[in-house]
């Protein structure tokens, strides 16, 4: 029941829940303590539920990002002969430039390839493609070098 006055709320205590034939305002003080307390009560047995949901949703954003990641890392695989494409040109020019960052190896490729415009994120999966297959590597500087697998 929502109580929105202390009128209210004195009304229906007189009326509903005290049981004598007409409570004084002490009464009516320590039936309003007694049902905050109750109410206490019964939300401190809700706590530990609203911290197993806070841990539950903090697993499913782990679960969902993990789902996303082995999703996107599928796309790496894309043998399309465009992708290929780009691997190979990506392998070129670690071959002419290495040590070299992912930003170098995206401006090197744009030079190279002027229609290639916002071909960053497919020059990335190639990245991670060709990393993920051990044909590139990175070094301590985190620059990206020639793998265990490279191939000359």
């Amino acid at each position: 029941m929502s109580i929105k006055s202390l009128p209210e709320y004195i009304a229906n205590c007189v009326k509903n829940e005290i049981p004598k034939k007409e409570p004084s305002l002490d009464d009516i003080r320590l039936h309003l303590k007694s049902e905050i307390k109750e109410i206490n009560t019964k939300l401190q047995e809700v706590e530990p539920l609203r911290i197993k949901r806070s841990e539950l949703q903090k697993l499913e954003l782990k679960l969902e990002e993990l789902i996303s990641s082995s999703n996107v890392y599928d796309t790496f695989e894309d043998e399309s002969l465009e992708m290929i494409d780009i691997r190979k040109k990506i392998i070129n020019i670690v071959k002419e430039k290495y040590p070299i960052s992912n930003r170098g190896v995206i401006e090197a490729f744009t030079e190279l390839n002027k229609d290639a415009y916002n071909y960053d994120e497919k020059i990335i999966r190639s990245i991670k493609y060709l990393a993920d297959k051990g044909v590139i590597n990175k070094n301590e500087s985190r620059e990206i070098v020639p793998g265990e697998n490279w191939t000359n």
